[in-house]
């Protein structure tokens, strides 16, 4: 859904100039080098959570014009659109907290490739990517600021996919203390929380209040309607296309606000 409104954004930046958009993909690492050599483009669109750096460093050899979207790292000598994601997590938290709630769970987008699981005390500082740290941040030290002990909130690192979503709220639920609130990374894992609770004949937000992160339109098709932190997608895409069309050879990064959406997914804790 995040990509499918990002791409309405490039759309309308390329259709007013009519300028033309070639999807280059980046999932298969094999080909990726031969993808990104042979595309037949005037600049690139980055937009690869996993393998950011070795998609980067393939771009510059193109030797063309580049802007990132979401590469899981941060390189201050590159092109780039983002949000602040710390500020975005403090709201979620914040509105929870406000709510009473004071056990939590984090669905977590992930840490490094290919990992899957609970979040270990150690580990949880050491994300690769700057999406999954910054948000993770942002929950703690809003949390803290309640009270809560941020060392007995599970944190639960997912795929960003149903499968090891359901996986995570099996683990965090087993445990005899369940959380009265849920923060998801992410929209599709927060749709999958509320879902997997109402089959198992909890509440949402009664028993569960669930906060995503993005802003999907499919928020709103969710049952109850998602609360969400909404980043601006369809701008991001918009201006990532600005910024190649109207390329200049100089670095520009741009840090976008968010917002907080209160919907019907979250409410007041259980006395």
């Amino acid at each position: 859904p995040f990509a499918r409104v990002m791409m309405a954004g490039i759309s309308q930046a390329c259709d007013a100039t009519g300028a033309g958009i070639a999807l280059v993909s980046a999932q298969n690492d094999e080909k990726l080098a031969w993808n990104i050599q042979s595309a037949l483009v005037d600049g690139f669109i980055l937009f690869c959570i996993e393998g950011g750096p070795r998609l980067v460093e393939l771009t510059r050899e193109r030797r063309l014009p580049f802007v990132a979207l979401a590469i899981g790292f941060d390189d201050d000598t590159i092109s780039m659109i983002g949000i602040d994601n710390i500020a975005g997590a403090r709201l979620a938290a914040r509105h929870l907290g406000e709510l009473g709630h004071r056990r939590f769970a984090v669905l977590s987008l992930p840490f490094v490739d290919g990992s899957t699981g609970l979040v270990t005390p150690g580990r949880l500082g050491t994300a690769l990517y700057t999406a999954t740290r910054d948000r993770l941040a942002g929950y703690f030290e809003e949390l803290a600021r309640f009270g809560v002990d941020t060392t007995r909130v599970p944190v639960y690192e997912t795929e960003n996919e149903a499968a090891t979503t359901r996986a995570g709220l099996e683990a965090i639920f087993a445990n005899g203390e369940p959380p009265t609130a849920i923060l998801a990374m992410s929209d599709r894992m927060a749709m999958v929380a509320i879902d997997w609770l109402t089959e198992r004949g909890l509440n949402v937000p009664g028993d569960v209040s669930v906060v995503g992160f993005d802003g999907v339109p499919d928020g709103l098709l969710s049952r109850p309607q998602l609360t969400t932190i909404a980043q601006p997608i369809t701008e991001i895409g918009r201006r990532a296309a600005r910024m190649i069309l109207d390329f200049d050879g100089a670095v520009r990064r741009e840090m976008l606000g968010v917002e907080l959406v209160v919907r019907a997914s979250t409410g007041p804790a259980k006395a």
